[in-house]
């Protein structure tokens, strides 16, 4: 009687299956599904029901039509997979029933897995996936094993998951319904920081007191560095009157060792001068020589600086606000 029928339902999908129920599927898929379903027929007619209920499937999957469906359930009967068998019936029932195909095993499929099993409807009110006790289901109408446990039923929805927990019993019918969760919330978008742009007034150059501090600093430097000087001379010649004179040797050396003093004094602040010198070459040139007197009096008065030249030290002393 399968024999019969596998071979019935070949000619009447090659005929009309293909070009009725899967038209809307791709000229590729079409060939998949012919070449599966031929493959399941190839099968059949070995005994194979194994390898014939999967090529069924798979021809189904690439253009479901309900003649492979049909071969599918009958040769997972054939097979003893009852709860399999039940779960393809209840779609070849439910969506292909209208398509003219003896449906009377798939029904006798059905009214005997209402009694051995839990039969469960799920309803969504948008697109969903259903699983249940971990396996996706590919009809929302299913049946379970009965179970002392309880099984989660999940709705997968594109926005997120809903689901819910049953015991599933023999005889038992479950209607479950699952709405949407609803879609979250729109972000705000990252508003652009307000850059507040302070534009600095436009510098030319340092300000003249700089220059003047400078100059004034070089010019400390090398009237310490003169008079210095003069005193290392002056000393050099008491240092030679004493000598020449037959003084002691004390006080030749103490004269002997203020020269020395003296001079290394004259040398550091000749040498100062001179680098002040220089920087106050440099900011002669980088100075805005642009600024009138008055915006000098309100930044701040001029700079003094005074110099003291002691017996044992020399001091500078720089005053002012820049």
């Amino acid at each position: 009687m399968h024999k019969l029928r596998a071979l019935i339902a070949s000619i009447v999908f090659a005929a009309f299956g293909l070009g009725s129920v899967a038209h809307a599927q791709s000229a590729e898929d079409r060939k998949r599904a012919a070449e599966a379903y031929d493959r399941g027929v190839q099968a059949f007619m070995e005994d194979d029901y194994a390898a014939a209920a999967h090529f069924f499937e798979t021809a189904y999957r690439y253009a479901p039509a309900g003649v492979a469906l049909l071969q599918a359930t009958s040769m997972h009967a054939a097979l003893g997979n009852e709860l399999r068998a039940a779960n393809l019936a209840l779609r070849l029932v439910n969506v292909h029933g209208e398509e003219g195909l003896d449906t009377s095993e798939a029904e006798e499929l059905i009214a005997e897995a209402k009694e051995k099993y839990a039969l469960v409807t799920v309803t969504c009110d948008a697109a969903c996936t259903v699983s249940a006790a971990g396996a996706v289901q590919a009809y929302t109408t299913f049946f379970l094993e009965p179970s002392r446990r309880e099984v989660a039923v999940v709705a997968d929805f594109p926005g997120g998951k809903k689901s819910a927990k049953i015991k599933p019993e023999a005889g038992q019918t479950y209607d479950l319904a699952f709405e949407a969760p609803p879609p979250p919330a729109p972000t705000e978008e990252a508003k652009p920081e307000t850059v507040v742009i302070v534009q600095q007034p436009e510098s030319r150059g340092v300000h003249r007191a700089v220059f003047f501090s400078s100059l004034a600093l070089a010019a400390a430097a090398g009237g310490g560095a003169v008079a210095t000087g003069i005193l290392t001379n002056n000393k050099r010649d008491d240092y030679i009157e004493a000598r020449d004179s037959g003084a002691d040797l004390a006080t030749q050396q103490s004269l002997y060792d203020e020269g020395k003093r003296l001079q290394r004094a004259t040398n550091g602040l000749a040498f100062s001068a001179a680098g002040v010198g220089v920087f106050a070459l440099v900011m002669a040139i980088v100075t805005d020589w642009s600024k009138d007197s008055k915006d000098q009096e309100k930044k701040g008065s001029k700079p003094e600086v005074t110099t003291s030249v002691t017996r044992n030290q020399i001091g500078l002393n720089l005053e002012g606000r820049f």
